[in-house]
């Protein structure tokens, strides 16, 4: 095909094609245009990624033994790694992943989930590893939609009700890549040691503490207390039952062994609650939800709205929730600003080509190709 007179006349003599091909480019745009994501922050791909896994409460030696380790021989398998960085701290680890320049992060990521979800076997039950693809500290944003439950209960009972039907449910819509809930406690394994047996027989907390550790492991999933001080527990969370642990030897008494349920009562309760959050006195819980990078924030946002909405029906009616933090509005501003700007200049180039050539149509016309030119080049950007 040529161009000039000659490469026109092809479309000219083919008016239906050429109809055809302009709707094609058209109906294309539009679906471009209606499936870009949207974000405050612009997605941009880098050789990078950061796998993170908490443990809240727990200790940076420990996390660095029991969970950043394996973490770090699972990452290790992943091919295109060039460099690894791991940080333990108290309840959270972070392992940050650079890799080959060429490397197809898509691929890479995909292959370093299948390599986490390899890895929870051999970490404690309640560690779940998750990738999140790298983004600098300038372009990270907080969760994306924020909520707070109150109502007529219990912390622990609030929380386990919203847990129960929120955590799942909205973390079954397509594009959340995270949902959680704080606010209560967590289960924990609690041994109250009998002050009076342990002065009769001698014994330190901490030798309780360092025999169960060497019979159990070192997670840490209890206190020790004796009197106003208390003690950190650090021991397996993997018991099979109670009796286990009630069953430990902790030293002897000549030829006697003398076991933990000989000087201390364990049982499973709550962990203590550090801090309380109330609205108008009643206990509150807080309700994050995060997005996959790269999603549609307007309709991630709408179908965990609408899925919010659904669950709530089997919620007790007297729960109360509030909207703490909405990403998706300050978008949605933004864009209603922008089609409002959009409309105003397409009105002003209307009425400049209208001054000039003093005709309707041919300046309709003119307007609605550069519309068309606009609309189309959409596709590149989706693309």
């Amino acid at each position: 095909m040529g161009g000039g007179p000659e490469g026109m006349k092809v479309f000219i003599d083919r008016p239906v094609a050429t109809a055809m091909v302009f709707l094609a480019l058209l109906a294309t745009g539009v679906y471009s245009f209606l499936n870009t994501p949207i974000e405050l922050a612009p997605k941009e791909s880098y050789p990078m990624a950061d796998v993170f896994a908490s443990w809240p409460g727990v200790p940076p030696e420990v996390v660095q033994t029991q969970v950043t380790a394996p973490l770090e021989e699972a990452c290790a398998r992943v091919k295109g790694v060039t460099k690894m960085t791991s940080t333990s701290e108290i309840g959270l680890c972070r392992i940050t992943l650079e890799f080959d320049p060429k490397t197809n992060m898509e691929f890479a990521t995909l292959a370093l989930r299948e390599e986490m979800a390899k890895a929870r076997p051999l970490l404690p039950p309640r560690v779940r590893p998750y990738v999140q693809p790298y983004v600098p500290e300038d372009f990270r944003v907080r969760p994306f939609l924020s909520y707070t439950v109150s109502g007529r209960y219990g912390l622990q009972e609030l929380q386990e009700l919203v847990k129960e039907k929120l955590e799942i449910g909205l973390g079954a819509v397509r594009g959340v890549s995270d949902v959680e809930v704080a606010g209560g406690s967590e289960p924990e394994i609690r041994v109250v040691l009998d002050e009076d047996r342990i002065k009769a027989l001698s014994l330190h907390p901490y030798t309780i503490n360092m025999a169960i550790g060497a019979r159990l492991g070192t997670y840490p999933t209890g206190r020790v207390r004796r009197g106003t001080q208390e003690f950190l527990f650090k021991f397996a969370d993997r018991i099979d039952s109670l009796d286990e642990l009630r069953e430990t030897v902790v030293a002897h008494s000549g030829t006697n062994p003398i076991l933990v349920k000989d000087v201390a009562k364990v049982e499973v309760t709550y962990a203590d609650i550090r801090q309380i959050h109330r609205i108008n006195g009643q206990p509150t819980v807080s309700l994050t939800v995060s997005k996959e990078r790269g999603a549609n924030t307007l309709r991630v946002a709408g179908d965990v709205k609408a899925k919010l909405e659904e669950v709530r029906r089997e919620l007790p009616p007297d729960l109360v929730f509030k909207s703490v933090d909405d990403e998706s509005e300050e978008i949605r501003r933004n864009l209603n600003d922008l089609y409002l700007l959009a409309g105003l200049i397409a009105a002003i180039v209307f009425i400049m080509v209208f001054v000039v050539l003093r005709r309707f149509k041919p300046s309709l016309l003119i307007l609605s190709s550069i519309a068309f030119a606009v609309v189309i080049t959409f596709n590149l950007i989706y693309a």
